[in-house]
């Protein structure tokens, strides 16, 4: 028989990636989580370990930490703001939003907690995707172990850049965390005659899988149905230079001249159009409950910006169905339009139109849009934007004009093969 002593000792890397399985299987749910697998590149573990003399326990160190860590930080620095939770205690759940000086903070929520340790996980919007974690340990009867270790991947390319070539966010996040366990030496113990021992590794991480299940979309559209529009609509007019307007056309193809074609190109299209499908799911995949009304439908985008996987919400507030006259012609006209929520980075109304010209046959997508800039509270993601949210904005219309053009002509030709 085996003795267990003869069993290979692991390594500290092996022992740091084992927590970082336990913390993510642990999970009671990852709504509103913007976990490692979202994020870009390697995950990077970093340690901060700091040994000191105290005559208080391991939990009450920890006791003390998460009643008010604070106490515990550079004020220059950093500091911990509770958005949800009691003010003086902390428990599973609550959520805070670090204050770190330059542009660097991040909202995180509680994730676990006991006597000796806690951990925190990065929230949607964050800079980086992962956990971070607390843990005091008891070395002898007046010696405390204080070790915050954290386990994460970048928000997206521009932050990867500030950490691991510009190394800025490195350094950021270095001075932090030694400093947080250097007060807490002072502060709870009788200080450290050594320095914080800081170490990092890296791991490589399969490709995301989307595991988001069907209660957890479910939730986050109900979630969307208290949330207001971003601005005031009255505000808009088509005057007021302050505005962009958008129009973009393509024909789709022509059918028989007449009503629209049982299974033809307009109904096709109208079908293509209210599934929502005529965005490239690469970069923009919409959510929405199929059962509900169109009028009035709350959509959730799930889009891809610089690499940076970011959510905005919708409101279909208008449903197009009517006969116009159009340059002397009799047409036939279908779509819908939708207004930015709260939380979008954009403010203003995208109107999407299927028509088809009765008198020729001729069926063409048309989208229109009146925009402006709206209020993005993370600089890096508000930078990136200025720099290239226009041009994003418009090859997502162009494309969406392409899109519908191939599937309504291949699903035609399906049909008829």
């Amino acid at each position: 028989m085996s003795n267990p002593s003869d069993a290979p000792a692991q390594s500290d890397s092996d022992v740091a990636l084992r927590r970082y399985h336990e913390l993510l299987d642990g999970l009671s749910t990852t709504d509103g989580l913007q976990l490692p697998s979202r994020g870009y590149g390697k995950l990077i573990h970093r340690q901060y370990s700091l040994e000191f003399q105290c005559n208080d326990t391991a939990c009450e160190v920890i006791g003390a930490i998460t009643r008010d860590p604070n106490r515990y930080c550079n004020e220059a620095m950093a500091s911990f703001e509770k958005v949800s939770g009691a003010s003086d205690s902390m428990a599973v759940g609550d959520e805070y939003l670090i204050r770190i000086s330059g542009p660097w903070n991040g909202p995180v929520r509680v994730i676990d907690l006991d006597e000796t340790s806690f951990a925190l996980a990065t929230r949607d919007g964050h800079l980086e995707a992962g956990f971070i974690e607390f843990k005091a340990a008891d070395l002898n009867e007046h010696q405390c172990r204080l070790t915050i270790q954290s386990w994460a991947t970048s928000g997206g390319p521009l932050v990867w850049a500030t950490y691991s070539v510009l190394r800025v966010t490195k350094l950021a996040q270095t001075a932090m965390w030694t400093e947080f366990c250097t007060l807490v030496a002072e502060r709870i113990g009788d200080g450290s005659e050594h320095d914080v021992q800081v170490s990092d590794s890296s791991f490589s991480l399969p490709k995301a899988v989307s595991n988001e299940s069907e209660e957890q979309s479910t939730s986050q559209l109900a979630d969307l149905q208290e949330r207001g529009f971003n601005y005031e609509v009255e505000s808009y007019s088509p005057d007021d230079p302050s505005w962009r307007h958008d129009s973009y056309v393509t024909t789709v193809g022509t059918e028989s001249p007449g009503p629209p074609d049982d299974a033809g190109l307009f109904l096709t299209a109208k079908r293509i159009v209210s599934e929502y499908r005529f965005p490239d799911p690469r970069r923009v995949k919409g959510k929405f409950d199929q059962a509900a009304p169109l009028d009035g439908r709350n959509m959730l985008l799930d889009a891809q910006f610089l690499g940076i996987r970011v959510q905005f919400a919708v409101r279909v507030v208008e449903v197009i169905d009517r006969q116009v006259q159009r340059d002397e012609a009799t047409c036939q006209e279908w779509g819908y339009a939708y207004r930015t929520l709260d939380g979008h980075w954009e403010v203003g109304q995208m109107t999407f139109l299927v028509r088809k010209n009765c008198e020729t046959g001729e069926v063409l997508f048309l989208i229109n849009a009146y925009s402006r800039t709206g209020r993005i509270p993370n600089p890096f993601y508000r930078f990136g934007f200025w720099l290239v949210g226009r041009k994003v904005q418009t090859n997502f219309a162009k494309r969406c004009l392409k899109r519908l053009v191939k599937l309504t002509n291949d699903e035609i030709a399906q049909t008829r093969s």
